[in-house]
């Protein structure tokens, strides 16, 4: 079998995760090479240059490469999103990546340009956008949404029926009441219970979570 060759955006701490990943799944099967890193401030290991059209272009000509997005949404906001448009990637040049030992039900969605880690719980009816990370032991409750760039961070708990929009953040060990909604660009600090929906661009943290002022 021909191995896919990935390319990450961005060569930080997220990146380190998806390699692991990555190292995993070709432990079954030889599945995935890694060519290297695109990276606007890390020097380290194979960066191959900086996030920018004109370097992508180099590589999504050729049909076995693919990109992963590592970049933590809420780093930079919507300055992620108007980079990432700019670089004019199909659904189709974006892998997905899902760890052995994640449960994943096979009534569920999943999109483009997302990473799976290492015991996922991924219940029925669940759709899930492009460019998302869903980290180690998180559990999604069944017909619940997670749109473009959300974010789940590892051992987070969201409930059914939960509707995560563009860019949210779901902190480690957080928890999701059931038919609540994460607005755009929003923080659930880790550790928080979220009773009550949560508005746009702005942060919750506590037992039940409270906005921070801006």
């Amino acid at each position: 079998m021909n191995k896919k060759k990935l390319i990450i955006f961005g060569a930080g701490g997220n990146a380190d995760v998806i390699c692991s990943t990555v190292k995993d799944i070709n432990q079954e099967s030889q599945q995935i090479e890694i060519l290297g890193f695109f990276d606007d401030v890390e020097k380290k290991r194979d960066v191959l240059g900086k996030i920018n059209k004109k370097n992508v272009e180099k590589f999504k000509r050729y049909k076995d490469v693919y990109f992963i997005w590592s970049l933590r949404s809420t780093n930079l906001g919507k300055k992620i999103l108007n980079k990432y448009n700019d670089l004019d990637l199909s659904k189709k040049k974006l892998l997905t990546i899902k760890h052995p030992t994640a449960v994943i039900s096979k009534f569920s969605k999943i999109g483009s340009g997302v990473t799976i880690h290492p015991f996922v719980n991924i219940g029925p009816g669940v759709d899930i956008k492009n460019n998302i990370h869903i980290f180690s032991h998180s559990l999604i409750g069944h017909n619940t949404i997670l749109n473009n760039f959300s974010y789940i961070a590892n051992n987070a708990s969201i409930g059914a029926f939960v509707k995560v929009k563009e860019g949210g953040y779901i902190g480690m060990n957080a928890s999701i009441k059931e038919r609540v909604t994460i607005e755009k660009w929003s923080i659930v600090g880790m550790g928080s219970v979220v009773i009550n929906n949560v508005i746009k661009n702005s942060t919750v943290v506590g037992n039940p979570a409270k906005a921070l002022e801006k």
